[in-house]
């Protein structure tokens, strides 16, 4: 990876889990899920941090509406080789579509909740 704020170059790695059910329902289908990961960053002048991602997701389908909605937090904590805050962030995102029986489609979105900067 190169680092947008210094131009550095570095490794991420990362572990994460996704689980997730799928129901049958009398309406349709109703299928949720949850992503969490954990990242570790090493830059080459010695920097480092951790961030996260998490997500969860559903989404409905039937005779009615189809329903899909995204709910998304990314943060990142990075420190210098001498241990002070470089940078500590945040990124919310909210996402809702729906698609009626009749074809037509909504959409809301909450962006722009980030905290933090370079």
């Amino acid at each position: 990876i190169v680092d947008d704020c210094t131009g550095l170059a570095g490794t991420v790695a990362g572990v994460g889990v996704v689980t997730g059910t799928v129901v049958e329902t009398a309406q349709g289908f109703h299928l949720q899920t949850a992503s969490n990961f954990v990242l570790t960053f090493e830059f080459v002048d010695g920097s480092s941090g951790t961030g996260t991602l998490v997500e969860h997701q559903s989404f409905n389908t039937g005779r009615g509406a189809t329903v899909f909605t995204n709910a998304h937090l990314d943060t990142l904590t990075l420190f210098a080789p001498d241990g002070s805050l470089l940078v500590d962030a945040s990124f919310r995102l909210v996402e809702h579509f729906t698609i009626g029986r009749d074809g037509s489609v909504r959409a809301s979105f909450e962006i722009g909740h980030f905290r933090g900067d370079c």
